[in-house]
């Protein structure tokens, strides 16, 4: 139970769409230690050991809440992969689509600059809102941002935030639905599939190839 608690969670998937990764019904292992321990104290956030987020990491993380004064670790835990980290540049499309490259072929393609802590971040008229509801939802204060929030000519943030992807259409509590991920709400890495267990047969049995499998990027 304290190794549970402290070093490692096991998880299961619970949609299909993570594939060809992960697989609907795997348990996989989660590192607590990936990117530092994560700790609250007195309403501060800190990392013993922190170690940087990888863009392509598959990442567990507590679904942000909408409700202000909620703890970060006390959210419903997701999974995910990361598709950009603090100060990377992201290309938005039609219907909300994102990638790390200009390779639209419809619609307009905007970039979107990840806030990353003490970085300025130039506000345009399609990016204030979503700059402006990061800082009124997740910014202790809102000196972080110059100005009145909907003319701010640039905007100035005090945490990382990361753009995640659950990859499937089952599950929508990621940057989809939510906006940035702030580097808090993140548990630790997802590194392998500990097992998993076809359920359709009449005798539920593990599946070989899933038995300790490594989640890669």
């Amino acid at each position: 139970m304290a190794l549970r608690v402290v070093v490692f969670s096991i998880l299961e998937i619970p949609h299909a769409g993570y594939s060809p990764i992960l697989l609907k019904g795997d348990k996989v292992l989660v590192q607590r230690w990936s990117y530092g321990y994560r700790l609250f104290w007195k309403g501060t956030y800190r990392r013993l050991c922190p170690k940087p987020v990888v863009s392509g990491d598959w990442v567990a993380y507590n679904s942000p809440s909408q409700v202000s004064g909620v703890q970060p670790d006390a959210g419903e835990i997701c999974i995910g992969r990361i598709l950009a980290c603090p100060g990377d540049t992201i290309w938005m499309g039609a219907k909300g689509l994102v990638s790390e490259f200009q390779n639209f072929s419809n619609g307009c393609v905007w970039p979107l600059v990840l806030p990353a802590s003490g970085n300025k971040v130039k506000a345009t008229d399609w990016n204030r809102r979503l700059y402006d509801q990061t800082v009124r939802h997740y910014e202790e204060s809102y000196a972080n941002h110059a100005g009145d929030s909907l003319h701010a000519e640039y905007f100035t943030f005090g945490h990382n935030y990361y753009w995640v992807s659950s990859g499937s259409d089952e599950n929508l509590s990621d940057s989809r639905t939510m906006g940035f991920l702030p580097e808090e709400y993140i548990l630790g890495r997802v590194s392998t599939v500990l097992y998993s267990v076809d359920k359709e047969k009449k005798w539920p049995c593990l599946l070989k190839n899933r038995i300790l499998f490594p989640v890669g990027k």
